[in-house]
């Protein structure tokens, strides 16, 4: 991902693009109820850090108006792994994002 982000290519920027969007999406998602649509969650919260970890440090910032707000929400969420997740991710992030 950091490669394609890099290289400045307008398709690969427009891929990531919607990637972070629907990373964003996919925790807050009203359909999502409790039990198993939880494992759901946490794993798109993971996938969020992965993402902005696959990034790197100098182009992750560029997603981090897209995706903060929404796993921030997660941190309010009734479930405790989901909580835990967001909080985990948040994390994740911004240890990544820090890096110099």
């Amino acid at each position: 991902m950091a490669e394609a982000a890099s290289a400045g290519d307008t398709s690969s920027l427009e891929s990531l693009n919607q990637l972070a969007h629907h990373l964003a999406l996919f925790p807050v998602s009203q359909s999502f109820g409790r039990g198993e649509k939880m494992k759901i969650r946490t794993g798109a919260l993971s996938a969020a850090a992965s993402f902005v970890l696959g990034l790197g440090t100098v182009r992750s910032k560029d997603y981090l108006h897209i995706l903060l707000p929404s796993i921030a929400s997660c941190a309010k969420d009734a479930d405790k792994k989901v909580r835990l997740s967001a909080l985990e991710s948040l994390y994740n992030i911004c240890r990544t994002v820090r890096q110099v």
